[in-house]
């Protein structure tokens, strides 16, 4: 679904994407992973079409360039790392956000659009309520319910495959929403769909996506399935301190991990 050849961005004089290559397909959730400042929301906002770049990106066949902004929002929906929002809209504005207009307004349905979206992210009849009251979470998952509101199935009706670019979609997230948004991600890919996200918790990059990009210093250090890349020397590598996967801590020492549902 999307193909990038020597991937290469500069930002304010400063080389901050070096000649990536990727290759991202339909039917599959990638993750993206590495150090802060190692580039990972800026390859996000390229695969987004936010930001120029130099070298080969190519969405559905077509260099990315090319796509008009209407192809785009029909094509990918967008969660950024962050949303500032400075006026007291409601939490169904904000989420109607993700909905196409015309020149009468919104759609017919958008009522049923905006409620299905909150139901999916468990905000259900929290339409009304002002977005600056929510805590954190809550409006973490209205960002998310947005998304889901522009697209909401993971293949058009002509049976193109759909995209979601999610940057830290846990973020603010306790671990009971961080497993339902990371499914509602996990079934989005499984119908067909295609999903990347920017990750931190390596533990649930493990337990929900099929392909993992490790980047550092702006490069791309390794690519490939999950479970393949996921080594404590790789991780060591790309981390720059000492990981140990699959280990038990010293005794005395509890850990907590994570379980989809079976």
């Amino acid at each position: 679904m999307i193909e990038a050849q020597g991937l290469t961005v500069s930002l304010a004089g400063r080389t901050v994407l070096q000649s990536i290559d990727l290759s991202i397909s339909a039917g599959r959730l990638t993750a993206i992973a590495g150090p802060n400042g190692s580039g990972k929301s800026t390859l996000l906002k390229t695969l987004a079409g936010e930001l120029r770049h130099t070298g080969r990106l190519d969405l559905m066949g077509e260099p990315l360039s090319r796509c008009q902004p209407e192809t785009l929002a029909a094509l990918r929906g967008v969660l950024p790392q962050s949303s500032e929002v400075a006026f007291p809209f409601t939490v169904a504005d904000i989420v109607g956000l993700g909905l196409e207009t015309g020149g009468a307004g919104y759609r017919s349905d958008a009522a049923a659009r905006i409620g299905a979206a909150l139901d999916r992210v468990g905000l259900s009849g929290f339409g009304p309520r002002n977005y600056l009251e929510l805590s954190g979470g809550e409006q973490q998952r209205t960002q998310f319910a947005r998304v889901l509101c522009q697209i909401p199935k993971a293949v058009a009706e002509d049976g193109t495959p759909r995209l979601l670019l999610l940057d830290e979609p846990v973020a603010s997230l306790d671990i009971r929403h961080q497993l339902e948004i990371m499914s509602i991600a996990r079934n989005f890919a499984e119908e067909g769909g295609a999903v990347v996200a920017v990750m931190h918790d390596l533990n649930l990059t493990a337990l929900f996506a099929d392909e993992l990009l490790l980047m550092r210093d702006g490069r791309l250090v390794v690519s490939g399935p999950t479970a393949a890349v996921v080594t404590d020397a790789i991780l060591e590598k790309v981390y720059g301190c000492r990981l140990r996967v699959n280990a038990v801590p010293p005794a005395g020492v509890p850990f907590v991990l994570a379980q989809c549902a079976g």
